[in-house]
């Protein structure tokens, strides 16, 4: 639970860290392993990461089977989620 915008912009600092690690040691050949027989792969669930962030919006172009624009997109879609303003609550006015 978040007490203050400042906690969830430090959270979501972090996972975006942690989250841009993974995503940054996945391989080509990574992409296409199942987490359980009957599971979803890697890639898939990487591209899922990379989606959900605009809330699940599509892709403009379909998901594509190389690692390299992973990280890519899923940057630029952090970046321009990332809360920019903070709004002025009661507790935080003069």
């Amino acid at each position: 639970m978040f007490r203050s915008i400042d906690d969830f912009v430090a959270a979501w600092t972090d996972e975006n860290e942690k989250t841009r690690k993974v995503l940054a040691a996945l391989t080509d050949a990574s992409l296409a392993q199942k987490v359980t027989p009957k599971g979803r792969s890697l890639g898939f669930l990487a591209w899922h990461v990379v989606t959900t962030i605009t809330e699940m919006l599509p892709l403009a172009e379909s998901p594509r089977r190389a690692r390299a624009p992973i990280r890519p997109c899923r940057s630029r879609r952090a970046r321009s989620r990332r809360p920019t303003t903070r709004p002025q609550r009661r507790s935080d006015r003069p």
